[in-house]
């Protein structure tokens, strides 16, 4: 099985933020919709009222579950840096907007 899946919505729970060396930011967390353990495309945070982040593929992550960390995202992050030669990915979820984190 892919660890990439397309899906048309995405609701993150144990997410987090983490920004590679190329100021990407990747969401990391457990889809609830699905029980899948995803690690988001390329994103930009917006909206500080809004509470999302939107990818480069126009994909929206309403962060509206509890941040943390999720054992399997947590792996599929180490499989994805490891193939995109990922080296700095310091945890930038803190940095988010004010009112982005409940």
């Amino acid at each position: 099985m892919p660890i990439w899946i397309a899906a048309p919505a995405v609701f993150p729970s144990q997410w987090r933020c983490l920004e590679t060396e190329e100021s990407a930011i990747h969401l990391v967390g457990l889809d609830l919709s699905s029980s899948l353990d995803r690690v988001g495309a390329r994103s930009s945070v917006f909206g500080p009222a809004a509470l999302q982040l939107k990818t480069r593929f126009h994909r929206i992550y309403p962060l509206t579950g509890a941040e943390g960390r999720a054992k399997g995202a947590e792996y599929a992050w180490k499989k994805f840096r490891g193939l995109n030669g990922f080296t700095s990915y310091p945890d930038v979820t803190a940095q988010l907007p004010p009112g982005a984190l409940k």
